[in-house]
């Protein structure tokens, strides 16, 4: 950045009342050393911040002198960066007596933006700072707010820009030193929301209508060095000059800069093409210790005043066009003010300047809809996605909005269908399909279960997490009682239990004494899958043991089946007792064992059945009608219905009787020989094997002996039993 060479001081004469002892008194006081200047300096304020540019290399005495130029000579002496440097406030009441003098010397800051340049703010600001010097009073006094407009641009009431171009420094100057004018009181143009400027309105016209209030005699001075700026600024109390500020700079500067405040480091130029800006300051003081100038800075948010129509502010690089207000904003009238913002809660979403040129234009924004002359924010479960007054819409049925923000109610995704349902591409909600789940609001599509799990039920709470999918009835999971079915397979139930019911719950046991029939699904899906066991029946809601003599092979709730004839079971309350056919046993009248097997007389057909070892002969089973039978050693007799016996076995044709046509009442088998009583006459007959010796009655007979054994008495000629051994 650059300063210009020739800096111009205002200087004015003696001749304003204030008496010379007075005015020396003044420069004494403002001039002693730099010390002095440099508390001056960092005491200057005033409402608004001061400026300050940082020079790092232009030590005091060392400045290159000036050059020629068309219009100055000029020399580098700024460089670098750009800093703010706030002082206190020094102007409060309770802060005057440590500023030079206790007075003010500098004005307000200016708006340049609403009634002229900055050549015309930093001149009348220049003006009325000298004026205040000398005269030893507060620049700060009503009397002394003058309109730049009265020293620039109203030369000529009816011609703009009389002084040439309008933006030339040493022009204005030369103008003002040449044909002073009258300094009159202007309140600036402002915005109505605005709360930084006086209220009221300028124009150039009315400006200079204003009454006389003093009429400066100024004289303009060049300064060409660095230490001709400081002394004049100690004298006469400001120097008007103009810097150069690359355009990011000086936009940053003074255009985003209503404040008069900057605080962003200066790089300068990215372009080396880039043609600078000149800016018009007021240089007010110097740190000698900081090597900082401190400057007052005229403000406004527009430079070159471009007057757009309603609906439209200034736009472009230089703002030297005009465009539509941006989003949310209206400009009611033709002027250089920017748009204004809608009112909280209204909005405007056109790009046509005609949407934007009336406060009526500003309507609710989305999320909001109009109540009386305000916007509200849409009720519980509405929503609307569009700026405009109209009503909110209710959001569709089984969706609820969350929030009451704005943003939480301006578009149909904000009505969240609830946990269990999910949104259609329709826009409305609806209850996750079998086997899916939803376990989040807003949902736009439901997780499909895992294989082999289902969900139930139609309600969206039989769909709203993971864990309303179940193994279907029948099944359990894999790990029975894991918590987490997404690791889960379902498998059928075990033997002999039962799920009646889809869960992720094991499966239940079996009564007692009941059992399930098969390994597939449906033999474990409900409580009547566990049934009756083989040997067992229905009894009720109950299962028994098959009464005595029936048996049931299979399980099932099915009657036992009757014994065949001749056959019954252990009289015992176990099924395991009548759930085979051979637990339905053989009835004999009678039975009989031996050394190595038993024989019997069957009840139903009196045949005989034997069991055991059977040594050589079978048994006569076709032969029916037996009466009885008896079983020796290794063989056995019996008595037929006609009374006659029958042998067999080992040895049985030895140990049978010689006449098969004798009839006996009783017969025994003993462990060789068989021994009866005769049917007519009770008398004994035994038969044997001659192999072996037998004595009886004091007889002793080798091999068969048929004769009647005598009676050992008179008495006992007749037997009522024989046995043999």
């Amino acid at each position: 950045m650059s300063i210009t060479a020739l800096s111009q001081g205002l200087n004015p004469p003696g001749d304003l009342g204030v008496s010379p002892a007075e005015a020396e008194k003044c420069d004494e006081h403002l001039a002693d050393d730099f010390d002095a200047l440099v508390k001056a300096a960092n005491k200057l304020s005033t409402r608004a911040d001061i400026m300050s540019k940082k020079v790092l290399d232009a030590p005091i005495g060392l400045q290159t002198k000036p050059g020629v130029s068309s219009c100055a000579s000029s020399w580098d002496v700024l460089k670098n960066q750009l800093h703010v440097a706030l002082a206190p406030a020094v102007y409060s009441t309770s802060m005057r007596s440590v500023t030079p003098l206790g007075r003010s010397y500098l004005p307000y800051v200016k708006n340049q933006g609403t009634c002229n340049t900055c050549v015309g703010q930093s001149n009348s600001g220049a003006v009325q700072a000298a004026v205040a010097c000398r005269t030893l009073e507060d620049a700060q006094q009503p009397r002394f707010n003058f309109s730049a407009l009265s020293l620039y641009y109203c030369q000529n009431f009816t011609t703009l820009h009389s002084c040439k171009s309008g933006w030339d420094n040493l022009d204005a100057a030369s103008k003002i030193a040449s044909n002073p004018q009258s300094l009159a009181p202007c309140k600036p143009l402002q915005d109505q929301n605005s709360t930084s400027l006086v209220p009221g309105a300028c124009s150039a016209a009315f400006s200079c209508k204003h009454p006389t209030i003093t009429v400066p005699k100024c004289g303009y001075v060049n300064l060409a060095t660095f230490v001709d700026m400081q002394r004049h600024i100690r004298d006469h109390g400001a120097v008007v000059t103009r810097v150069n500020l690359y355009f990011p700079v000086f936009k940053d500067f003074f255009m985003a800069t209503p404040d008069g405040t900057f605080n962003k480091t200066v790089l300068g130029s990215s372009s080396a093409t880039e043609s600078p800006v000149g800016h018009a300051i007021i240089v007010v003081g110097y740190d000698n210790i900081k090597r900082e100038w401190t400057i007052l800075n005229s403000w406004g948010g527009q430079w070159g005043d471009k007057v757009c129509p309603p609906g439209e502010q200034a736009v472009g690089t230089y703002l030297d066009k005009c465009g539509t207000c941006p989003g949310s904003t209206y400009k009611n009238s033709t002027g250089i003010n920017l748009c204004r913002p809608c009112p909280v809660g209204k909005a405007i979403n056109s790009s046509l300047p005609a949407d934007h040129n009336s406060l009526d234009d500003c309507v609710c924004s989305p999320g909001r809809e109009l109540a009386g002359d305000a916007c509200k924010v849409c009720g519980l479960n509405q929503y609307k996605p569009a700026a405009g007054n109209e009503p909110c819409t209710a959001c569709p049925a089984g969706s609820l909005t969350s929030g009451q923000q704005p943003s939480q109610h301006d578009e149909l995704a904000d009505c969240k269908c609830q946990p269990g349902s999910y949104m259609t591409a329709a826009g409305t909600c609806e209850i996750c399909p079998s086997g899916t789940y939803s376990s989040a609001a807003g949902s736009f599509e439901c997780q499909v279960c895992l294989d082999g799990f289902i969900t139930v039920g139609s309600n969206a709470a039989d769909h709203d997490s993971v864990f309303d999918c179940l193994c279907p009835a029948g099944y359990q999971l894999a790990a029975a009682g894991a918590n987490d079915s997404m690791q889960q397979t379902c498998l059928v139930c075990p033997d002999n239990t039962y799920q009646a019911s889809p869960s992720l719950q094991p499966c239940q046991a079996c009564p007692p004494g009941t059992v399930t029939l098969g390994p597939a699904p449906g033999d474990h899906n409900s409580s009547t899958s566990c049934t009756c066991m083989a040997g067992q029946y229905k009894v009720g809601g109950s299962c028994s043991t098959c009464p005595a003599n029936t048996f049931k092979t299979t399980p099932g709730e099915a009657a036992c089946v009757p014994c065949p004839a001749g056959t019954a079971t252990y009289t015992t309350s176990n099924p395991v007792d009548h759930n085979s056919a051979s637990d339905c046993h053989t009835v004999f009248k009678l039975i009989d064992s031996g050394g190595t097997f038993s024989c019997g007389v069957v009840t139903s057909n009196s045949s005989i059945a034997c069991w055991g070892s059977m040594p050589d002969i079978a048994v006569p089973i076709s032969q029916l009608a037996w009466k009885s039978v008896t079983v020796g050693g290794f063989h056995a007799c019996g008595i037929l219905a006609n009374d006659t016996v029958r042998c067999w076995s080992k040895d049985s044709d030895k140990a049978s009787p010689t006449d098969p046509n004798l009839k006996f009442s009783s017969i025994s088998a003993g462990g060789y020989q068989t021994c009866g009583l005769l049917l007519e006459n009770s008398t004994i007959r035994c038969y044997s094997n001659p192999s072996y010796i037998f004595s009886y009655a004091g007889y002793d007979t080798v091999g068969q002996y048929t004769q009647l054994v005598p009676a050992l008495s008179a008495a006992a000629a007749e037997y009522l039993q024989a046995s043999a051994g």
